[in-house]
């Protein structure tokens, strides 16, 4: 099933039609891809520097036991986001990933001032 839009403001029929919720299902998708491969104590940090919207798409639906190995590159990472958002691969969505997964890591790393928790592979 499609992410429906998390916007409430929306009806509950919206799906990844708006550009408003195509954002909301992604950045949903993107951190809950990341999350799903993070230890408990590198989602709290993470989650930690994120606004608030940010905090509560990281957080939903969380099950720290389900844990997944860390992807080996970003063309997996983005099989998964995809996966999960139940959308074809084009080359705007592995864009919309990058700048992303780029944005996420300027305001984590800004925030915490050390090495950011995101994988490796993502940031190349």
């Amino acid at each position: 099933m499609p992410f429906a839009c998390a916007n409430l403001d929306r009806p509950p029929t919206c799906r990844l039609t708006s550009l408003s919720c195509r954002n909301d299902a992604l950045r949903a998708a993107v951190l809950q891809s990341l999350r799903d491969c993070m230890s408990v104590s590198e989602v709290v940090d993470l989650a930690s520097g994120l606004p608030d919207a940010w905090q509560a798409d990281i957080l939903r639906g969380w099950r720290p036991d389900l844990r997944t190995l860390p992807p080996r590159t970003r063309a997996e990472f983005v099989a998964r986001v995809l996966s999960r958002m139940e959308t074809p691969e084009t080359p705007q969505m592995q864009r919309d990933i990058a700048r992303l997964i780029a944005r996420l890591h300027a305001m984590t790393h800004a925030a915490s001032g050390q090495r950011t928790v995101i994988p490796d592979p993502l940031l190349h």
